[in-house]
């Protein structure tokens, strides 16, 4: 048999950590966060919950839940490591999945063990560019979206060059404060700054001793 060559896979499914949200937010925004609840679940609630619902009664799962949304994961999100009689559409718990579905650490130990060099993860449960935030009441959500709205496209894609000048002006165009403006790009920069950390010096995902490499 011949050697397998390491391959890059371009339709990966990444599943957001049941603390994301709870560990990272403010205290005072975590009780209207996004968090992890188990329920009982059903077929139904349509697009926007994936086809799962909260039930009466009857079997339990963990949902992900902000505001009146509820979303499970499904099964075939998650199918690395289950038996293919089990890969269906219906929901899993996060004590059910394989770790690396929603570990940094174990997901690249899987990729190692699969010889996957990289990787280009979609959301799952918060969707492609957080759209579930869109489908939110929070008015917080409104203030960002209008933040946003006020920088130029030059500021949107360099963040660095928006001086005390510039955040005022953002804020008078949004209808915030500089200290509102001030708190999403300190938000920004420590996204930045997580995201680094996970991909390791050089743009390369971090390689862990006495594993192959390429």
């Amino acid at each position: 048999m011949g050697i397998v060559p390491w391959i890059i896979s371009v339709d990966d499914h990444v599943i957001e950590p049941p603390d994301l949200f709870q560990r990272r937010l403010p205290a005072r925004f975590r009780e209207r966060g996004p968090k992890v609840v188990r329920l009982p679940w059903q077929p139904g609630g349509g697009f926007r919950a994936q086809g799962m619902a909260p039930a009466p009664s009857g079997p339990e799962t963990d949902f992900w839940q902000v505001e009146d949304i509820h979303i499970a994961v499904a099964k075939v999100e998650v199918a690395a490591g289950l038996p293919p009689e089990q890969v269906r559409h219906e929901p899993i718990s996060f004590d059910e999945m394989r770790p690396g579905c929603y570990q940094v650490k174990e997901r690249l130990r899987d990729m190692d063990g699969a010889k996957i060099e990289r990787s280009l993860c979609f959301p799952n449960s918060m969707r492609f560019a957080g759209q579930l935030f869109l489908w939110l009441d929070d008015k917080e959500l409104g203030k960002v979206e209008a933040i946003i709205r006020s920088m130029t496209p030059e500021e949107r894609n360099d963040i660095t060059i928006i001086n005390g000048s510039r955040r005022l002006r953002i804020a008078q165009g949004s209808g915030t404060t500089t200290q509102d403006v001030n708190a999403l790009l300190k938000q920004f920069k420590m996204v930045q700054g997580m995201m680094k950390q996970m991909t390791g010096a050089g743009g390369k995902r971090p390689r862990f001793p006495g594993l192959p490499g390429v």
